[in-house]
């Protein structure tokens, strides 16, 4: 579980980094050697239940010092 946080917060980072236009899933889905972009998906919907879309258009997770993810919209 520690693992997949890590991984987590670094997606979150590298989402961060990106304007919504300049994000690529494919690369992302490549970046953190997911095996394909469904996998991803599950990831993102079992972690903080949104599909990469709607996260995308929401961008609105903050990650507390206990691991806690956080909505500040």
């Amino acid at each position: 579980q520690c693992q997949s946080m890590i991984r987590f917060e670094a997606i979150l980072e590298r989402l961060y980094q990106l304007k919504n236009t300049e994000i690529d899933w494919l690369d992302i889905v490549d970046e953190f050697n997911f095996s394909d972009q469904p996998h991803l998906i599950r990831h993102l919907k079992t972690v903080i239940g949104d599909t990469p879309g709607e996260y995308d258009k929401k961008r609105d997770l903050t990650i507390d010092i206990y691991g806690d993810f956080k909505s500040y919209s």
